[in-house]
């Protein structure tokens, strides 16, 4: 898996704030820095993959579940 796909996985299964994202345990196999996480979770966000709730939540659009982010 790569840490994008690891990302809508974890978002997927329970949609979670970026400081509870980065410290999730599937995140941190990839031994990367948060900021690098961050870049990723940018990237995503401006492809309209994931979204950021009124309550900072990040959660999955519909463009996650279809093509190559298919994460259902």
């Amino acid at each position: 898996m790569s840490l994008s796909v690891d990302i809508l996985g974890v978002i997927h299964t329970c949609p979670c704030n970026l400081p509870t994202l980065t410290h999730h345990p599937k995140i941190k196999q990839y031994a990367v820095s948060s900021c690098h996480v961050e870049f990723v979770i940018t990237q995503m966000l401006v492809k309209n993959i994931i979204v950021e709730l009124d309550n900072k939540q990040l959660a999955c659009t519909n463009a996650a579940y279809t093509g190559h982010y298919l994460v259902a």
